[in-house]
């Protein structure tokens, strides 16, 4: 029986032993009023009687029963108090239990933080030798870049050498004009922009401004680039470098990357400003057109332009002259014999066209088939190569042979 039990039963027991207690008390009061009626000489009558004999059975009755309670009363708080040293052993013994268990958790969770602690210390000795295993790599990144900046930067470096050394060692290099004034523009401006159609020698008179520059300044070195995105790796700000980037926005299409693009040319114009970096930027007259946006809105385009196909800079006679003389001179060993011509060691004369002439007399003649003025001046030329380089335009016989080679040519007069 639990002791929440048992403590209700005695308190009901203690209830009844008080009710029990108040009867008997009352009964007793009754049974002394009649016997004070007796010893005063009433008259008791048979009811009265019966009750005083009901009373003392009654009272005999609940002196019984208050005994009974008053013994099951002992016999409970004998059996309570047995309950209350049973029930303050079990707490000592759950109080032990409890301090034995908590001693446990703790030296359980102790050992878990021990190892926690453990683990975590191998963690950071981990992360400590990941950490100097990135900066060894990033330090070995930084100086394989650097390592490969610098190879990249030298190899470009050289490539320029080679091509001017080739132009100087080839001696057939004509100054003219534009090559003057691109000269004094680069050296004012710290910018120079060459521009032109195929042929009119932009490639080569950028090499040879760069050659004069560079022998005039000997601090300086002359580069070229293959393309305007590799300045972000190549250039640094501390060079004293003379930069050459050809077709700077593409060969025959427009290849400009505005978002990617102004960014490098601001810094291009950057270090431009800061003195020590000069640039010479050419770029095709078709493919200017076509970036026309950049050109007018970039503080980088706003020096003067040197555009070869202008009449500013177009060859005189006595220039193409001594070009031509030049190269037959020197690359084909070749003389120039008054009223023959360029001659070889034979006596036989030779005239041997650039591939650039070639494509402009290739362009002619695709002209010729919509329009009537190229027509005609591919259809002389061809009629000078068979009256052997040379006729009479006077002779109306020439003109009727001209328009019968323009028929053969084109299918039609």
């Amino acid at each position: 029986m639990s002791h929440e039990k048992h403590t209700s039963m005695i308190n009901d027991l203690q209830t009844t032993l008080h009710k029990q207690k108040l009867v008997k008390e009352k009964l007793e009061t009754e049974i002394h009023l009649l016997q004070d009626s007796l010893q005063k000489g009433e008259t008791v009558d048979q009811n009265l009687a019966t009750k005083l004999s009901d009373t003392t059975v009654s009272i005999a009755k609940s002196k019984e029963e208050i005994e009974a309670c008053q013994k099951e009363i002992e016999t409970n708080e004998v059996r309570f108090k047995d309950l209350q040293e049973q029930l303050l052993n079990k707490q000592i013994q759950i109080d032990k239990l409890v301090t034995e268990v908590d001693k446990f958790e703790i030296t359980k969770h102790d050992r878990k933080l021990a190892k926690q602690s453990e683990q975590l210390a191998e963690h950071d000795e981990q992360i400590a030798l990941n950490a100097k295993d990135i900066d060894d790599i990033k330090k070995k990144q930084h100086n394989t870049d650097d390592s490969s900046s610098e190879s990249r930067r030298k190899r470009l470096e050289d490539d320029a050498k080679v091509l001017i050394e080739e132009d100087v060692r080839e001696d057939t290099f004509v100054t003219t004009k534009a090559v003057r004034d691109g000269l004094s523009l680069l050296k004012k401006n710290g910018v120079l922009l060459i521009t032109g159609h195929a042929g009119t020698g932009k490639s080569r008179i950028s090499r040879h401004i760069l050659y004069l520059y560079c022998t005039e300044y000997s601090l300086f070195k002359g580069m070229k680039l293959n393309k305007l995105q590799e300045w972000e790796n190549i250039v640094r700000r501390e060079d004293n470098v003379v930069i050459l980037i050809d077709d700077i926005f593409g060969e025959t299409n427009c290849i400009y990357d505005r978002e990617t693009d102004i960014p490098t040319l601001d810094k291009v114009h950057a270090y431009v400003r800061k003195g020590n970096i000069k640039v010479i930027l050419i770029i095709r007259d078709t493919v200017k057109r076509q970036c026309q946006e950049v050109f007018d809105s970039h503080r980088l385009f706003k020096f003067d332009l040197c555009d070869l196909s202008s009449a500013k800079y177009k060859l005189s006679d006595g220039e193409k002259q001594d070009i031509l003389t030049k190269y037959m001179n020197t690359v084909h060993k070749s003389d120039c014999i008054q009223l023959k011509g360029f001659v070889d060691h034979n006596g036989v004369t030779i005239l041997r066209p650039t591939e650039a002439i070639i494509e402009e007399i290739n362009e002619i003649r695709r002209k010729g088939e919509t329009l009537k003025k190229f027509k005609i001046q591919y259809g002389v030329m061809v009629l000078t190569v068979i009256k052997e380089y040379g006729f009479n335009p006077t002779d109306n016989s020439n003109v009727t042979e001209l328009v019968e080679i323009i028929d053969a040519i084109y299918g039609r007069p």
